[in-house]
C-alpha cells in the first residue's frame, strides 16, 4: 500500500510541478496551498492530471497582520480526518497553522517533516529564534534544508544534525542548453525571474548601458512579468538594445532566447533563477552577501568559476562584475562549462527523489518509533 503524504504549501507555482509530480511515482500525495494575492508574474497554472496526485484549494486569513499569526483554515482539520502518514510543510514560523501541524503531527504520531531556510539569512540569529528553531525539531521528524548552507546555519547554533537533511533547491529544465552550444562570444546578458520589488532589473539595464559605453555592444533580454514590469516598460522605451519577451514559461522558447546570450544576471533578490540560469550553461551574476538573497540557492555560485559575484553595497557592483565577464572571453566560456556541470550535480537526483528518501528514512523511523510506544 502506497504511503500518503500532505504537501502543504503558502501557494502553487509552476516551478513546483515537477516536484510534485516525482514524489506522486512514490506515494498517494495531496498539495495543499492557499491562492495567491497576486497571481502577477507566476501565470495561469493548469496543473496535469497525474496519477496518485491531486491538489487541494485552501484559504489563507490573516487574523492578527500581513505577518503574524497567519492561518491557512483547513489544513489542520484535512490532517485530523485524513490522517496522511507523512507531512511535508514549509518552514514559516509565523504560521499559526504551522505550529498547529506540528503539534497535531506529534500527537497523531504522523511525521512531520519541515522543509525551509533555516537561519542562512540570520548569521547573528538572538536567543529568541535559536529557541524558536529548537522547538521546531522537538516536534519535527526531520528539517530538510534547501542548501548545505541552511544545515549549516542550524548546526551552528548546536541544533542536533541527526534531525538535518539536506535536499539541494533545484529544478529541471526540460530543454537544458549544453555549454556545448556556447562559446563564451555570445553578445547577450539573461534575466529571467518574476519581476517583483528586490528583483533589481532596472539596476541591471542602467548596468549593461555603461557596458555599451564602455564598447561592449550587449544586449540585455528580460523574460518575466510582475508588478515591476511598467517602470521596466519605461526604461526600454528609449533603449532598443534592451529586449522584453514578457512572461515566458514554455522551457524550449526560454533555450532559445537564452543562446543568444553569454551570461545570466539576477541583481536583485535572488533565488532559484540561479539554477534556471546554470541550466542553461549561463554563469549567473548574483549578489556576495548571501544573507540579502530570497533564498539560499546563490550559495551555489562560486565566483570565477560557475558564475560572478558582486557586493550589493557597491553602487557599481553589477557594471563591474559584467564588465569582468565580457573582458575575458576565454575564462567566461569555462565558467558557462561549470555552471552546466553544476547544475548537473544538483538535479541528479532529482529533487523529488533527493525529497522522498528523506521522507522514507522518517516513516520508517516514525513507524517503529510507534510500535516501541504500542
Amino acid at each position: 500500500m502506497r504511503p500518503r503524504v500532505f504537501f502543504i504549501q503558502p501557494q502553487l507555482t509552476e516551478y513546483r510541478m515537477g516536484l510534485y509530480e516525482g514524489l506522486a511515482r512514490r506515494c498517494d500525495l495531496t498539495v495543499l496551498y492557499s491562492p495567491p494575492e497576486s497571481a502577477r508574474g507566476f501565470g495561469s497554472l493548469r496543473p496535469r492530471p497525474v496519477k496518485g496526485l491531486t491538489y487541494q484549494e485552501i484559504r489563507t486569513f490573516r487574523p492578527v497582520g500581513k505577518r503574524i499569526g497567519l492561518l491557512q483554515a483547513g489544513a489542520v482539520w484535512e490532517v485530523i480526518r485524513r490522517r496522511p502518514d507523512a507531512i511535508i510543510i514549509f518552514g514559516n514560523p509565523w504560521y499559526a497553522s504551522f505550529w498547529l501541524t506540528l503539534l497535531v503531527g506529534r500527537l497523531l504520531g504522523i511525521a512531520v517533516l519541515v522543509h525551509g531556510h533555516g537561519l542562512f539569512k540570520h548569521p547573528e540569529a538572538g536567543r529568541v529564534r535559536r529557541w524558536t528553531y529548537r522547538v521546531i525539531l522537538v516536534l519535527a521528524a526531520r528539517y530538510i534544508c534547501y542548501a548545505d548552507i541552511v544545515r549549516q546555519s542550524l548546526e551552528d547554533v548546536g541544533l542536533p544534525s541527526r534531525k538535518l537533511a539536506v535536499a539541494d533547491n533545484s529544478q529541471q529544465n526540460s530543454h537544458p542548453v549544453p555549454p556545448v552550444e556556447k562559446k563564451g562570444n555570445e553578445p547577450g546578458v539573461l534575466f529571467v525571474g518574476r519581476l517583483r520589488s528586490g528583483s533589481g532589473v532596472g539596476q541591471l539595464v542602467r548596468a549593461v548601458e555603461r557596458l555599451r559605453e564602455n564598447g561592449h555592444p550587449v544586449t540585455l533580454h528580460v523574460i518575466g512579468d510582475g508588478e515591476e514590469l511598467e517602470v521596466l516598460s519605461a526604461l526600454a522605451r528609449d533603449r532598443p538594445w534592451v529586449v522584453l519577451h514578457g512572461a515566458v514559461y514554455d522551457d524550449a522558447t526560454v533555450a532559445d532566447i537564452s543562446r543568444s546570450c553569454a551570461l545570466g544576471c539576477y541583481p536583485g533578490r535572488a533565488g532559484l533563477s540561479v539554477v534556471h540560469l546554470m541550466s542553461l550553461s549561463l554563469p549567473p551574476v548574483v549578489a556576495s552577501n548571501l544573507a540579502w538573497h530570497q533564498g539560499p540557492e546563490p550559495s551555489y555560485v562560486v565566483d570565477g568559476w560557475n558564475g560572478y559575484l558582486f557586493d550589493p553595497a557597491n553602487p557599481d557592483g553589477v557594471f563591474e562584475a559584467l564588465a569582468r565577464a565580457f573582458s575575458n572571453r576565454a575564462t567566461l566560456h569555462r565558467t558557462q562549462v561549470n555552471a552546466f556541470e553544476t547544475y548537473q550535480r544538483l538535479t541528479s537526483p532529482p529533487l523529488a527523489e533527493r525529497i522522498w528518501s528523506i521522507v522514507a528514512t522518517s516513516l520508517s523511523e516514525t513507524a517503529q518509533d510507534t510500535g516501541r510506544s504500542a
